[in-house]
């Protein structure tokens, strides 16, 4: 893998391994109530952190947020309006949450926003206006397309959104990491020559009967499996390709 994209995977804030440790908070205070279960603290990185479980749509978010807020987890938050968040907040990590609508706009210096497993979430507003956002990983969504994303993106994953479908056109100049797993409807990768710092591309797509039978989806995908095609530019430039088609 290119030194660069290496660089970019470990400056990523590594959540899986500290899932059983409440995702990395260093915790220096905790609330313990019916309508919510917040952690205080920071993060592997330093950062000043909230972790917020469990937390119920009435519950007045922004007035749980500590002083000089970096870093906020919110897993679990049944209501469809993501809350407001102060412009210190540099990472977003939202988890089995039911948000839909986004009323606020991101925080301006926000650089990570990590996204897994709303299930409800079909599209993403507008994100041209976030100069700092260099990572963007969204993982078993319903996304459907891309929204507008800013220039200064470096790193892009979309996996387990199963109805997502890209031209790839418009893609952000200084994308270094792309990586498209399980999304059936992107069959073909058009010339990304237009990419000049582009240096990894994965595509991922399991056919396993099992798995897409455990997903609901078998009989609208298993039957339509069409090899990938990559454009002969997109093969013939200077970067890694992953590409693997699961079939048994």
């Amino acid at each position: 893998m290119h030194p660069i994209v290496e660089e970019l995977i470990e400056k990523k804030l590594n959540i899986e391994p500290y899932l059983l440790s409440d995702y990395g908070v260093k915790m220096t205070r905790e609330i313990v109530i019916d309508d919510y279960y917040a952690i205080y603290g920071k993060n592997r990185r330093g950062e000043i952190s909230l972790g917020l479980y469990r937390c119920k749509a009435n519950v007045d978010i922004p007035s749980l947020y500590p002083k000089g807020m970096e870093c906020i987890f919110l897993v679990d938050y049944q209501g469809d309006t993501m809350p407001y968040l102060p412009d210190t907040v540099k990472v977003i990590y939202m988890e089995r949450c039911n948000i839909t609508k986004f009323i606020h706009k991101f925080p301006k210096n926000v650089q990570e926003i990590c996204i897994i497993k709303l299930r409800n979430l079909q599209k993403l507003p507008d994100m041209t206006y976030l100069k700092k956002l260099w990572c963007l990983d969204i993982t078993v969504c319903d996304l459907k397309r891309l929204p507008k994303l800013p220039e200064c993106l470096k790193f892009l994953s979309i996996t387990g959104n199963l109805e997502f479908s890209t031209s790839f056109k418009s893609l952000p100049s200084n994308l270094v990491y792309f990586n498209i797993g399980n999304a059936y409807k992107v069959i073909k990768v058009p010339d990304l020559t237009y990419l000049k710092k582009l240096k990894y591309l994965g595509i991922f797509r399991n056919f396993i009967p099992g798995y897409l039978k455990y997903l609901g989806i078998f009989s609208k995908f298993r039957s339509k499996h069409n090899p990938i095609k990559i454009h002969k530019k997109t093969k013939e430039m200077n970067i890694e390709i992953d590409l693997t088609d699961r079939m048994k």
